[in-house]
């Protein structure tokens, strides 16, 4: 009798009822709430199962759904730490695509933009900066040498750009003249610096874009007068002397600015600054 009670019982619970304020509309009762959490759960475990392959016991047989939640933990937090190199990846790539292409004078050392770009993620996240210091210093000088080519890429495009060098020699003296993209030829000194942007390594020797004694007038003489002076041919530019190079440099190459940089930070911020989580499949 008391186990045909307690089925009748059963039978009876009510999952939902009407409303106190609106009898028109229905509500669910404590144990319809129960049974719309234990199916929620239900479904939660079938997807992470699906995920996981269908784990199996010793025994062939599908594991207990508490071994599922683990199971599922454990990718979890491995999945996690791995992303480190996905970070790198996207945060690097924010940073040097602002890269700009500048002509005359620019330099810009690798070391300096590793330096900015590190400070920028330690304020998002600072374990995410120590672990870029420790194992992508290399990495980063290869992507800033791809964002090179790219910008090389933007130069040739340019109006001004030099598509080809001509070279005369008579009397053993050797003349240049370099043909724009635009068709314009004009003279190029043979110790002119390159006009491209270039990627220098450490140990390279350039010339300078101007000579010591040039350099002088032109903080003497101020920007427009010491241009104006030298196309009313008042003096000429004297040789320019090659330069050594103790760091990985890039020239005619301008860092990210200001208005950038803030960009870039909001981006790694949002990027970084919480904790991300995927299922590995």
């Amino acid at each position: 009798m008391r186990s045909e009670y307690m089925k009748q019982t059963q039978n009876k619970a009510v999952y939902r009822r009407a409303g106190k304020r609106n009898v028109m509309k229905d509500i669910s009762t404590p144990a319809g709430r129960q049974a719309k959490n234990r199916n929620a759960e239900k479904i939660a475990e079938q997807k992470l199962r699906k995920a996981l392959d269908h784990p199996k016991d010793e025994k062939g047989k599908p594991v207990s759904g508490h071994l599922v939640t683990t199971l599922a933990a454990n990718r979890l937090h491995a999945v996690s730490e791995h992303d480190c190199e996905w970070d790198f990846e996207i945060t690097s790539g924010l940073f040097l695509e602002k890269l700009t292409y500048q002509p005359w004078g620019y330099a810009t050392t690798v070391a300096s933009l590793w330096d900015t770009f590190l400070q920028m993620v330690e304020k998002a996240n600072i374990d995410s900066a120590c672990d870029f210091a420790k194992f992508y210093r290399r990495d980063f000088k290869l992507y800033v040498i791809g964002h090179v080519q790219r910008l090389n890429l933007e130069y040739s495009r340019l109006p001004g750009a030099l598509k080809t060098i001509e070279i005369y020699i008579q009397d053993n003296r050797e003349t240049n003249f370099g043909v724009q993209n635009d068709g314009v030829r004009r003279f190029l000194p043979l110790d002119a610096p390159p006009e491209h942007p270039v990627f220098v390594r450490a140990g390279s020797r350039l010339a300078l874009w101007l000579a010591p004694e040039d350099r002088r007038r032109l903080i003497q003489f101020g920007h427009d007068e010491f241009f104006k002076a030298l196309a009313s041919k008042k003096f000429k530019l004297s040789p320019r002397p090659k330069e050594l190079f103790t760091e990985d440099t890039l020239l005619n190459v301008a860092p990210p600015n200001g208005v950038d940089l803030d960009e870039i930070g909001k981006a790694i911020h949002s990027l970084l600054a919480l904790p991300r989580y995927k299922l590995e499949r």
